[in-house]
């Protein structure tokens, strides 16, 4: 999904405006990343929704250097460049997300937030800074990022009476290494290493 309005700027997070905050934590819930443009209030701040921590935010550049209408604050993720404002820089961040999924379609969206954020050029500060966030993106590096996060693509059984008696859980995905923790009824549980796509 890309978006781009804004309303007022800010510096920090405005998690607090559900009107905003609850449909994007719908899509992100559902493996979708909202790709929202930081506005062009410059140094005041990222616009609403773009000040959203879920939000996937993006700032505009020309020549790797940050452009001086820019939103910048905390929520600003990544930056791509743009002479017209960050409504232009926007799409290129979201048809990047598109190609990941298309190359990565197993890929849920903390992974292809990785795959936009560890290959993004660092600019400015090193790491992640309120003008650049994590840098330029990097559209070709991005899609042939190989993720290495874990992935569950299934659980089993997936529901249970509160009544059952002692159950296995088996967890399928890929990429689980020993020692892996499932955290359970908000509890963390060890569990046994069967394979890299496969925990009990």
């Amino acid at each position: 999904i890309s978006i781009s309005f804004g309303g007022g700027a800010r510096q920090g997070f405005c998690d607090q405006l559900l009107t905003y905050f609850n449909p994007i934590k719908y899509a992100r819930d559902r493996n979708v990343l909202v790709v929202i443009a930081a506005g062009n209030d410059g140094q005041r701040g990222v616009t609403d929704p773009g000040c959203i921590s879920l939000a996937t935010t993006v700032g505009a550049t020309w020549q790797d250097s940050i452009q001086s209408f820019s939103g910048r604050g905390v929520a600003v993720d990544i930056v791509a460049p743009s002479t017209a404002g960050t409504s232009s820089a926007t799409p290129v961040v979201s048809g990047t997300v598109a190609l990941i999924k298309y190359v990565h379609p197993e890929y849920n969206a903390e992974q292809v937030e990785e795959a936009l954020f560890k290959t993004a050029k660092d600019l400015g500060a090193p790491g992640k800074d309120n003008d650049y966030g994590w840098g330029r993106v990097d559209a070709f590096a991005a899609v042939n990022y190989v993720s290495t996060s874990p992935l569950i693509n299934s659980i089993s059984p997936d529901t249970l009476q509160a009544s059952s008696p002692g159950f296995t859980l088996t967890v399928n995905g890929a990429n689980f290494v020993q020692g892996s923790i499932v955290r359970w009824n908000n509890q963390n549980k060890q569990t046994n290493f069967v394979n890299s796509n496969q925990l009990t």
